[in-house]
């Protein structure tokens, strides 16, 4: 007997628990968010996002596809724009 086919294979590698707004595929968040910049966020530690054309577009090990508004509001931010609390404003000890 023939072994299973896998039903579908993500286009990309989404995080084990994708929130409802995360896709693994541009197309559906395209459809998610119609007319709106659709990011790739880097869900594995540095919450950066990144846009179309970008390198890491898309190819980080553990993203996602989501529209820049709701990435935004769920505390994603453009490389090397991290908000200042993340930032670590504490003096270094002595």
């Amino acid at each position: 007997m023939p072994a299973a086919a896998p039903s579908a294979v993500p286009a990309a590698h989404p995080a084990p628990s994708a929130a409802a707004n995360q896709f693994s595929s541009e197309q559906a968040a395209k459809a998610h968010c119609p007319g709106e910049t659709v990011v790739w966020v880097n869900l594995g530690g540095s919450k950066a996002y990144h846009t179309a054309g970008d390198r890491y577009y898309g190819k980080t090990k553990h993203g996602a596809f989501m529209c820049q508004k709701e990435a935004e509001t769920a505390g994603f931010h453009a490389p090397g724009h991290r908000p200042v609390a993340a930032r670590g404003s504490a003096a270094k000890p002595k």
